[in-house]
């Protein structure tokens, strides 16, 4: 048994997820708005999600989405949903960035776009602490981090760009902020820089309502 601030997971078999709301006093109006906001995000895999009495019954297909990947992603909706009503204490995370190597391969871009240089630009992403706004739709549910820049990424870059492969931890810039990517995936976002390690934060982690500063990782790539 798996528990988060707001819900319980049970024991499930494969393919399954069996999610009891931890208070119950507020079980009507928690369960309407967390199903609300799985749906909105399209996840990728999963199939179906019943509302029991105090929880919810959710089937999944294990050959797109792993049971703790999944876990991942609707314990970061319960914190949303909680953070909506009021109901989150914020915390501040600091995430080490590499700045460098295939991971920011569109540093310069942004950098363009924003009016700034490459080091400007890293300087005002770490100088300043970001809200952690929402979960961005797709198979990961990644955190989405709202910035505060002096220019504007414009709305239709991203349709006239490919879609790239992306690795985990990838900090990914768009008109609506920046993504930090959970799984491997693709996507036509400005590819920024990496964290390092580079393992990515789950959703888990980084809940909605919480707060981010970067710090630039100087040290050579490879370096431990």
């Amino acid at each position: 048994m798996t528990a988060t601030t707001g819900i319980t997971f049970l024991s499930a078999p494969p393919g399954k997820l069996l999610m009891r709301v931890v208070d119950r006093e507020k079980s009507d109006r928690y369960i309407g708005a967390f199903r609300d906001m799985v749906d909105s995000l399209c996840l990728p895999g999963l199939m179906s999600v019943h509302s029991l009495k105090n929880g919810f019954h959710v089937s999944y297909d294990v050959r797109i989405i792993e049971a703790g990947d999944l876990r991942d992603v609707l314990a970061a909706v319960d914190v949303a949903v909680r953070f909506a009503h009021g109901n989150h204490s914020p915390r501040t995370h600091r995430l080490s960035v590499a700045f460098r190597g295939p991971a920011s391969i569109d540093l310069s871009v942004a950098s363009l776009m924003l009016g700034t240089t490459e080091s400007g630009l890293v300087r005002r992403l770490c100088r300043t602490t970001h809200l952690v706004a929402g979960l961005a739709p797709g198979a990961s549910a990644a955190p989405l981090i709202q910035m505060t820049l002096s220019g504007e990424i414009p709305p239709g870059v991203q349709m006239c760009r490919p879609r790239r492969a992306v690795t985990p931890g990838t900090l990914l810039l768009s008109d609506a902020g920046v993504t930090v990517a959970s799984q491997s995936c693709f996507s036509n976002e400005l590819q920024i820089g990496r964290l390092t390690p580079p393992q990515s934060p789950s959703p888990g982690r980084l809940h909605v309502g919480d707060f981010v500063r970067f710090q630039q990782n100087t040290r050579p790539v490879g370096s431990p």
